[in-house]
């Protein structure tokens, strides 16, 4: 879960930093990619692929991939991908596989806000889609009524875990919104990512804001 324990929204997205990943990150992520509550939400469904095909699929498709790290405690909460881009349609997808600790946490969710702000910024997308199913829809509960995140399509009982059958959901977040949602935020540059100092790899967006109980947006 989230690390945060003020009880009060604390300050931008720079709680969360992304860098690209690395050759030595992969072990953790083959682990995240295999746990019982990742079987919901990526791609396996429950399989477990040996660790070189997992290494091959990791960037297959893949356009940009980046680990987000949090900026209390350096430790990594997530990795946000955009991958099947069209760019001639404008569209592409986005995944967030959540460290184990960091499921149903904000600070996973607001990594993929801040790799979204920067593919909107850096390719001339107009939407990105986020699959999910119905049995994890409730992780993104805070950017669906904040209205950043809007239902576009739902395949009734398409999955199956076990004996329990869930819907396959395709959700959609609009450029449009997200800009106007980074201005309510009072970002004097909605989206402006940009190296830090200590760390040329590290990416930072200002303008959003999380909450101790993993609500994106105040």
């Amino acid at each position: 879960m989230s690390t945060l324990k003020a009880p009060h929204a604390v300050s931008k997205l720079d709680l969360v930093q992304l860098r690209p990943v690395g050759e030595e990150d992969v072990p953790m992520l083959y682990q995240w990619a295999l746990t019982p509550a990742a079987a919901k939400t990526w791609k396996y469904r429950g399989a477990t692929p040996p660790p070189d095909v997992f290494r091959r699929d990791l960037w297959s498709g893949v356009l940009a991939q980046y680990l987000v790290t949090s900026r209390l405690g350096g430790e990594p909460v997530a990795l946000a991908s955009v991958y099947n881009a069209n760019m001639s349609s404008k569209r592409a997808h986005m995944a967030c596989l959540a460290a184990p600790d960091q499921v149903g946490g904000g600070l996973a969710l607001l990594g993929a806000v801040a790799l979204a702000a920067h593919a909107f910024e850096t390719w001339p997308f107009e939407k990105l889609y986020f699959e999910t199913t119905s049995l994890a829809l409730e992780q993104f509960s805070s950017v669906m009524s904040s209205g950043l995140v809007s239902e576009e399509a739902r395949l009734v009982d398409y999955e199956r875990f076990g004996e329990d059958r869930a819907d396959l959901i395709y959700l959609s977040m609009e450029k449009e919104r997200l800009l106007q949602r980074l201005g309510e935020a009072g970002a004097e540059r909605p989206l402006d990512p940009r190296s830090t100092a200590h760390d040329p790899n590290l990416i930072e967006f200002d303008g959003l804001r999380i909450t101790s109980d993993a609500e994106v947006f105040a």
